[in-house]
């Protein structure tokens, strides 16, 4: 199955759950306009699915209480990508988070205001950020492999080359077994 949701301008609010990609294949996008989300917004969420939300300018709000999740179940592929806008996750967390699929927030612009942002969340998940541009404020933690089992970690990657970044803690590799990486290049 395939699902498509564009929002090019006006106001788009909801209190439901909402799975871009769940067992087939999601997009969201969102230039222009305020989308905002007071319950879990969920990219990828079912085994072989495949989910994007792409956010060129606008807002994107995830409301108190709901998370972003990008990839929450085996063999699943999800990506997030800000250009321009704002993405707002305040009072709670942007996870990335995947337990055997690929999870990926890329970013060139815009900005991320978030309370948490997990790369690599729940045992054996991984997560990747690609930051080339824009600006982001976590309140919290920003978090580079975050939870570990007795048979595996997770594992988190930050690659910045450009943009910046105000984090009240970072954490890399947090518990034995899991990984965090950050790599910094550019000017």
């Amino acid at each position: 199955s395939l699902g498509i949701m564009d929002i090019d301008g006006g106001t788009f609010t909801t209190s439901q759950r909402v799975l871009v990609g769940r067992g087939g294949i999601g997009a969201l996008n969102i230039d222009g306009g305020a989308a905002t989300f007071n319950a879990d917004l969920e990219v990828a969420n079912g085994a072989t699915s495949s989910g994007r939300v792409t956010l060129a300018s606008g807002t994107l709000t995830v409301g108190s209480g709901a998370h972003l999740r990008i990839t929450d179940n085996s063999a699943s592929v999800a990506e997030v990508i800000v250009s321009g806008g704002e993405l707002s996750a305040t009072n709670t967390g942007v996870t990335v988070q995947s337990r055997d699929g690929q999870g990926t927030i890329t970013q060139s612009g815009g900005r991320i205001n978030a309370y948490d942002l997990y790369i690599g969340h729940l045992p054996s998940s991984s997560g990747t950020m690609n930051m080339s541009g824009g600006s982001n404020t976590i309140t919290r933690n920003l978090t580079l492999g975050n939870q570990s089992n007795v048979v595996t970690g997770a594992s988190g990657t930050l690659n910045m080359s450009g943009g910046w970044m105000d984090v009240d803690t970072l954490e890399v590799g947090v518990k034995k077994g899991t990984t965090g990486e950050l790599t910094l290049s550019g000017n």
